[in-house]
């Protein structure tokens, strides 16, 4: 099932978060579609390690607010990390979904579509934005393929919200 093209058939609600067996990745599903996988590694020593191989869990926790202007945050971390170890999420949009990097505003206003350090990925077709807060490195990207990809380290917050011209900018 793909999203529907107008913000009135898609909810004013929080995605779905959805683990692996392994949990080592993860998926967000909006009304009925995945639009974004992500998989978790650790940084240590300047190696990158598989959860399995470093001896750690996936920590992933999700919560909204809000009912007119929904804010759903998506923390994620490891659980048996030890000092100096550094998440590493990479994920995929798996659809364009007619969409534009963007920077993540503190403020709600209209997103101005950005080349470099992008920190969030703005549908322009169905209205949602999804953003990293500050704290994290890294930047969405688009791949040669046509999606769009991200790779951030550090500590990692999501932030998506639904309608977000229309509720959240009140445009």
């Amino acid at each position: 099932m793909t999203i529907p093209t107008t913000t009135t058939e898609a909810p004013n609600g929080p995605v779905q978060l959805l683990t692996d067996a392994k949990k080592e990745k993860f998926r967000l599903d909006y009304n009925g579609a995945s639009i974004f996988q992500g998989s978790v590694k650790v940084r240590r020593a300047d190696t990158a390690l598989s959860l399995k191989d470093a001896n750690t869990r996936l920590f992933v926790l999700s919560k909204y607010d809000g009912w007119d202007i929904v804010t759903q945050t998506i923390r994620v971390g490891v659980i048996g990390a030890t000092d100096g170890d550094i998440v590493l999420l990479k994920g995929v949009l798996p659809e364009t979904f007619g969409g534009m990097l963007c920077k993540a505003e503190h403020v709600a206003l209209p997103p101005e579509p950005v080349e470099a350090d992008a920190s969030a990925f703005y549908c322009i077709d169905h209205d949602w934005m999804l953003s990293v807060d500050d704290g994290a490195e890294g930047s969405f990207l688009t791949a040669t393929n046509g999606k769009t990809k991200m790779e951030f380290a550090g500590e990692i917050v999501l932030r998506f919200r639904p309608w977000y011209r229309a509720r959240h900018c009140g445009v």
